[in-house]
């Protein structure tokens, strides 16, 4: 598949194609790039930066659409993270807010489990003191949240 500054973004089903977003240094945090893992040389131009800069997010492809939820921006060292709830779907190349978690948090345990069209998202980091950890499992759609 040739991919050019016109190609829609799902428009991947031949499964060689990592979608990436977010990371540290956080002024990367908000790139969006597409790899294709059969050529190297490969580029996506035009492809929208995330609304926010963070990182430890999670997401996954609800069919051909990304879903990506949480994250944070800060320094545990520092203590000043601050925790991200909001989703986010990229659709007709643009990021669109689609909801948001019951918690806002980051390092979820999900592993881009999706069943059932929905992202299954587990555990994460909600603070800086001393109760890190939440025990809250959600599952994520396209349009509703369960």
């Amino acid at each position: 598949m040739a991919w050019n500054s016109l190609t829609s973004v799902t428009n991947c089903n031949e499964g060689h194609f990592v979608l990436i977003i977010s990371g540290y240094p956080y002024s990367n945090g908000q790139n969006t790039e597409v790899l294709n893992l059969k050529n190297r040389k490969f580029t996506c131009p035009g492809l929208p930066d995330y609304p926010m800069e963070m990182a430890y997010g999670v997401g996954g492809m609800i069919g051909n659409v990304p879903l990506i939820c949480g994250g944070h921006k800060g320094s545990y060292s520092a203590r000043n993270r601050t925790f991200h709830g909001d989703c986010y779907t990229l659709k007709s190349r643009q990021w669109i807010k689609s909801g948001s978690l019951d918690q806002p948090r980051s390092q979820m345990g999900t592993g881009t489990i999706v069943m059932n069209d929905a992202l299954i998202i587990n555990g994460g980091v909600v603070s800086d003191g001393l109760a890190l950890d939440s025990k809250s499992n959600e599952k994520l759609g396209l349009n509703l949240k369960s």
